[in-house]
């Protein structure tokens, strides 16, 4: 006899307008604040490992938006690039309003990222 077949798992429903907003908002901002420290980051890994800089800032990179990765499905699936909203809503998935909304979400955050980088990353990181 051969293996059972798995059924397929239902979708999980759209998480609430609210919660994906917020939740641009948040990982938006986060975005910001960490890629703000990816040169040095990088920088710092080369002069202790010997490696090239370039390579270790593409590493540092691909890092980052691995952790990103759940980080936004914890939100329900939240976006922190515009043109992922744009792309979404080209293809018919959504609203233009909604969309709209989470684009002013992203943006306020990469204004909240940027502010609180300034103010509280050390002088040398910004």
């Amino acid at each position: 006899m051969g293996k059972p077949v798995a059924e397929a798992q239902p979708k999980p429903p759209p998480a609430p307008l609210s919660t994906l907003v917020f939740g641009d908002f948040m990982c938006t901002s986060l975005w910001v604040v960490a890629s703000s420290c990816f040169a040095e980051a990088s920088e710092y890994l080369a002069e202790q490992t010997g490696l090239d800089e370039l390579v270790l800032g593409i590493a540092v990179l691909i890092s980052a938006l691995t952790i990103f990765g759940p980080l936004c499905g914890i939100f329900g699936g939240a976006l922190f690039n515009p043109i992922n909203s744009i792309a979404l809503l080209s293809s018919g998935s959504g609203t233009a309003t909604s969309h709209l909304l989470r684009m002013c979400g992203q943006l306020a955050g990469a204004i909240a990222g940027s502010i609180f980088a300034k103010t509280h990353l050390p002088e040398f990181l910004q």
